[in-house]
């Protein structure tokens, strides 16, 4: 009860007064601009993506309601992994050529010099003395690296790397057509010759003195093939550019290379994706496993690596087209653990499905079993198919807006197995990427509705039944 004598007594102006603040105070908060949007921005190369609404066991899928949209989306929690997007695109016809040294070397006959030959004049002076070690012991010299560029016919890109401070001297023909740098490094890159019109990245961990480069950070850096950094390297050059390497030259220590003409890649590169490109009939292996494939060409669209401590996580994405139409897309995921340790239960196989579902085992740390099929109402949405949408954007196919998905995954202590399918139906009846799922023409309670789709889903699940006893009896 408020006292007598107190303001909310005595003055009925007051009362008013504190309860539109307050009132104004919650509008504002509940109202304002600040307020996360269901999709954010991730930074500069990461996929957008707002991770699905997992339905509890028992639940009718979808029964989420915002304002006159259910939210159905039953997407396998194991592909929000996140994927590194290219940056940049460039033209097909664009070369990537990849140079990489240690550290550069001194002009012929000179010698690097040591620290205190800076402070020799004061030799008779300790506090200069020390002053001066402090300002020059450990300090790099930048050593110069001369690349001729003799390739004028194609459209390029170059990436320049080193681990000691380098000046990278860029001398080309007045044809060369350069379309990007980057330089990267443990210690600061610099380059000189190229136009202020070149756009020019540094990737280092240390300060860079370059003027006119765009400075990002994880650095990177190789100068031999069989070695984990070249790995690594290729794999960040292909997410920053989109391309595989048309060349690569490496040295431990050097002061001068030469880009020449000719199409082929030069002798010792190394292609930075094994797979992307290629068609595939029967089968594919990946990481020294053979992973059965179902009929029909299948051409790999993308291709992603990320070393682990416990072994690698790779994905790879597939995909069959029909007279130009996308028809049918893979994604799968292997994941090795060298430690045999096993892997987690998989969520995937206790998520209740849209039309059927069978789990053999899913023992943490022990053997895993199960395959499951819904329908996919934004497909487009996790990292890997992101990366999947924009690789078929630049082929010029159309991205259908729903598919029917399958998967299925197997796991045992040393590796972890997930295929998952996408069939995309013509015609596609009534899309409900943006539609009640409740009135859904693919809803399992209303698709006897629909002829056509009735077909397409009797068709998918008889193919998918045949194919878990096939998926579960391979290793």
């Amino acid at each position: 009860m408020a006292h007598a004598n107190s303001l909310w007594s005595s003055s009925s102006a007051w009362r008013w007064t504190l309860c539109l603040t307050l009132l104004t105070s919650a509008l504002f908060v509940l109202l304002a601009p600040w307020r996360p949007l269901s999709l954010a921005s991730t930074g500069p190369g990461q996929g957008q993506y707002t991770p699905s609404v997992v339905t509890p066991p028992g639940q009718l899928a979808g029964s989420l309601v915002l304002p006159s949209v259910v939210l159905h989306n039953a997407l396998d929690p194991a592909l929000d992994t996140s994927v590194v997007l290219p940056t940049a695109t460039f033209s097909s016809d664009t070369e990537l050529h990849v140079i990489g040294v240690y550290e550069g070397a001194l002009p012929e006959g000179e010698k690097e010099k040591p620290w205190w030959s800076n402070c020799t004049a004061l030799s008779d002076e300790p506090a200069a003395m020390m002053a001066c070690h402090s300002k020059y012991a450990g300090q790099r010299t930048t050593k110069t690296i001369t690349v001729y560029v003799n390739r004028t016919s194609a459209p390029m890109v170059l990436a320049l790397m080193a681990y000691e401070p380098v000046r990278w001297k860029i001398v080309a023909r007045p044809a060369t057509d350069l379309r990007k740098v980057i330089l990267s490094g443990n210690h600061g890159q610099d380059i000189e010759g190229v136009s202020d019109s070149t756009p020019v990245e540094v990737y280092s961990d240390k300060p860079s003195s370059c003027m006119n480069c765009t400075r990002q950070s994880g650095s990177f850096y190789a100068y031999k093939q069989d070695s984990p950094e070249y790995a690594k390297a290729m794999t960040k050059l292909q997410a920053l550019t989109g391309l595989a390497p048309a060349s690569f030259q490496g040295a431990y220590k050097s002061d001068r290379f030469t880009i020449v003409g000719g199409t082929a890649p030069m002798t010792g590169s190394k292609q930075a994706d094994p797979y992307t490109g290629k068609v595939y009939n029967n089968y594919v292996g990946i990481s020294q496993k053979t992973l059965l494939l179902p009929d029909g060409d299948w051409q790999a669209l993308a291709y992603v690596e990320t070393p682990s401590s416990r072994g690698a996580d790779h994905l790879l994405v597939l995909t069959q087209n029909d007279n130009g139409r996308l028809s049918e897309l893979m994604v799968i995921r292997l994941q090795t653990a060298r430690d045999n340790q096993g892997f987690s239960q998989y969520q995937a196989c206790d998520q209740a499905a849209d039309y059927v579902k069978k789990v053999s085992q899913n023992e943490a740390l022990g053997p895993q079993l199960c395959y499951w099929a819904n329908h996919i109402a934004t497909p487009w949405q996790q990292p890997i198919y992101r990366l999947a949408a924009q690789r078929l954007a630049a082929h010029g196919l159309t991205l259908p807006d729903t598919a029917l998905g399958m998967g299925f995954h197997r796991a045992d202590t040393g590796s972890s197995l997930t295929t998952l399918y996408y069939s995309f139906p013509v015609p596609q009846t009534q899309s409900s990427s943006s539609t009640d799922w409740s009135k859904s023409s693919w809803n399992p309670k209303l698709i006897g509705n629909y002829p056509e789709n009735s077909k397409f889903l009797k068709q998918r699940m008889e193919w998918a039944e045949g194919w878990y006893q096939i998926f579960s009896v391979t290793d």
